[in-house]
């Protein structure tokens, strides 16, 4: 399931150039949730957005989706951008994130969360994370939190985030027995 806030995406225009079924209200219809050539249930939840006022007017559809996906289990769900889903003045959507970040993972539900930065979304939901994709940042308490969050000491890993350039990023383990490696976005491949 991929989460859809925005008017225009080009980002999830590449998700239903891929085979997504875009629907615009949950649940989805039966026929929603036939599986596709590969077998997989591959859904964007993406309403229409045609004024402003759109944006909130569908929280309950994305809050609804958390809670089917935290009981039934088996969900991956991708969801860009992080901070307006939690914040109040976006989605609210904080707490039922934080549920799925802390107690689905156990039920096979996996949360892919893309933000700029931590501050402003609860601390149980980005610090329940596996692997962290930390680009450059400037903040010193964002750097600092999310250098904590590795299985390595925080000063190796603020002081890596720092050394961040373009489209670099730093792929940061939050589990241990796996290694750190800093790579870079290929734009060919966007």
């Amino acid at each position: 399931m991929v989460f859809g806030t925005k008017a225009h995406d080009s980002s999830l225009d590449a998700y239903l150039a891929d085979g997504y079924r875009r629907i615009e209200s949950w649940p989805p219809k039966p026929k929603d949730l036939r599986p596709d050539s590969s077998g997989a249930v591959r859904l964007i939840l993406w309403p229409k957005i045609v004024k402003r006022e759109d944006l909130r007017r569908h929280r309950e559809h994305f809050a609804k989706c958390l809670e089917d996906a935290f009981i039934e289990g088996h969900w991956t769900i991708v969801a860009d951008e992080g901070l307006y889903l939690a914040s109040r003045k976006g989605l609210n959507l904080d707490q039922e994130l934080a549920d799925v970040a802390f107690g689905a993972a156990s039920n096979k539900v996996s949360l892919y969360l893309c933000l700029q930065r931590p501050s402003g979304l609860s601390r149980v939901t980005w610090s329940s994370v596996s692997d962290a994709m930390v680009f450059h940042l400037g903040v010193t308490n964002d750097i600092r939190e999310l250098a904590s969050l590795g299985t390595y000491d925080p000063k190796e890993a603020a002081a890596a985030i720092k050394s961040l350039q373009g489209h670099a990023f730093l792929d940061l383990p939050c589990r241990g027995g796996a290694t750190w490696s800093i790579s870079e976005v290929d734009l060919r491949a966007t």
